[in-house]
């Protein structure tokens, strides 16, 4: 005789009945667990995010770039670790310096007076000239009629032929 475990068959809920199950749906994804290098360096982008800002409200253009540069570094380094739309919502309150970055260098060639040469810009495009409005050919005046030239070649294929003709005379005449 053999002794084997008997498995009790499970209970099963008939049709139309559904037994609830205290599962929960997790519609979140777990809190990250981040090592101390990380908080660190997420700490660092914060105190260097608090020093621009504090900078930027005494108006001290002189060392705000640097700040800013400094931020954006910082900002680089937690992004290897985060997304990018999480550091924007939890640890920078929706300040990106990125676009910070371009607020200022509206503010830098607001300052800068403008260029006074003669010579191209390579970054800035062609400028149509404008039409001379005191000549009356510019406006809505009828335009010069056009003469069409003959093209020299134009009945090539008749001179081919006529040519043809000959040479085909020139040999009858020089068989007989």
């Amino acid at each position: 005789m053999t002794t084997q475990k008997t498995l009790h068959p499970p209970n099963e809920a008939e049709e139309g009945e559904a037994e609830e199950d205290e599962l929960e749906v997790v519609t979140e994804a777990p809190p990250r667990v981040l090592n101390k290098a990380q908080e660190d360096a997420i700490a660092i982008f914060k105190a260097t995010k608090a020093a621009y800002l504090n900078a930027k409200n005494y108006d001290e253009m002189d060392i705000l770039k640097s700040y800013l540069e400094q931020v954006i570094s910082s900002f680089k380094v937690v992004q290897k670790f985060l997304p990018w739309k999480e550091i924007l919502a939890k640890h920078s309150d929706g300040w990106n310096p990125y676009t910070e970055r371009k607020h200022i260098k509206v503010l830098e060639n607001g300052k800068k007076p403008a260029k006074e040469s003669n010579e191209r810009d390579p970054k800035k495009p062609y400028k149509i000239p404008k039409i001379d409005r005191s000549k009356p050919e510019a406006l809505g005046s009828k335009p010069k009629p056009y003469n069409r030239k003959q093209k020299k070649g134009e009945n090539k294929w008749k001179e081919t032929f006529r040519m043809a003709r000959v040479l085909m005379e020139v040999k009858d005449a020089i068989e007989e």
